[in-house]
């Protein structure tokens, strides 16, 4: 019976982690306590319209959220101007800020810039600078989302294809 049980047990070891080795690919997001409450607290048109990302580069090993408010001396109070899920793989070199701009939003000026097609038909532009490589587009609520990819080690170099990616798997919050 004990080598049964043993056997049992590292076969769920072995099932369980090779479940992590799957990738980066279709990761479902059970999001931490805090980033929980905080989306909680938004207005409903707010998170109704909070979209994030299901694949990334690697599979994050955090995830925070932040947002900012039109009233900086109350953040429950006034409009929301931008909110910002940002996930790291600190240990494969990554971090990404996904961010919405929901009011006062940014003029998006696509005549200096590279555009890609994202598979919703959206067109983002693409932009390079010394944080990293960015996406930004007009989503179909009027809204601007911009995606920020920073290599944070030599490793790996991530590629615009890397972050057109994340971008084509973004989903609404349900």
């Amino acid at each position: 019976m004990k080598k049964i049980t043993m056997a049992f047990l590292l076969l769920v070891f072995l099932i369980s982690g090779c479940s992590n080795e799957v990738g980066s690919k279709n990761v479902s997001l059970d999001f931490p306590t805090d980033v929980k409450t905080k989306i909680e607290n938004l207005p409903e048109e707010i998170q109704s319209n909070l979209k994030y990302p299901t694949e990334f580069p690697n599979d994050p090993s955090f995830v925070s959220f932040s947002y900012q408010t039109t009233d900086i001396n109350n953040e429950l109070n006034g409009d929301i101007i931008f909110t910002e899920f940002t996930y790291g793989g600190d240990e494969k070199g990554w971090m990404l800020h996904v961010t919405t701009w929901h009011s006062e939003v940014p003029n998006l000026d696509s005549s200096d810039y590279e555009t890609v097609t994202l598979t919703n038909g959206i067109e983002a532009n693409i932009k390079k600078n010394s944080q990293g490589k960015v996406l930004e587009w007009i989503n179909e609520n009027g809204e601007l989302n911009s995606l920020l990819l920073m290599q944070t080690s030599e490793e790996r170099n991530y590629t615009i294809d890397d972050l057109v990616e994340v971008a084509n798997s973004m989903v609404e919050r349900k």
